[in-house]
């Protein structure tokens, strides 16, 4: 399925955060399924058997990262709220500290937030970081 420009450029968004924010600039240890990324750098499979749209693992400290870009039409579906929950059992089951970094239009903040706090039961005291990037 070809994503549209709005999830591709979400995608490149997210990347570049992660890449700054979390890598420093370091770009080697990331897998991202976006333009510029070759096929053998596509991200890896999550528990549940999807495939992120970022997959990138800081050997330092051992920080998981997975990220998902949605568009607004897209974070609510049931195929989304399938993966949320999937790439919180990876994280779940990694043995050191991890990130879920989603990537959304300005204005759905709220509705993933929603989303993680309530149907997924998501508790910030957990050793897994929900960051979310707006666009």
């Amino acid at each position: 399925m070809s994503e549209s420009i709005e999830h591709m450029q979400l995608v490149k968004e997210m990347k570049d955060w992660v890449v700054l924010n979390i890598f420093h600039g370091d770009e080697s240890y990331i897998l991202a399924d976006c333009p510029g990324y070759e096929q053998y750098n596509k991200p890896k499979c999550t528990f549940g058997g999807y495939f992120p749209d970022l997959y990138a693992y800081r050997p330092l400290d051992g920080l998981l990262v997975i990220g998902e870009a949605k568009s607004a039409k897209d974070i609510e579906r049931s195929h989304s709220i399938s993966q949320y929950e999937s790439y919180l059992t990876t994280c779940k089951i990694h043995d050191g500290k991890s990130m879920i970094v989603l990537s959304v239009p300005y204005f759905c903040k709220p509705i993933v937030n929603n989303i993680f706090k309530r149907k997924l039961k998501y508790s910030t005291d957990s050793k897994i970081e929900l960051r979310i990037l707006e666009f």
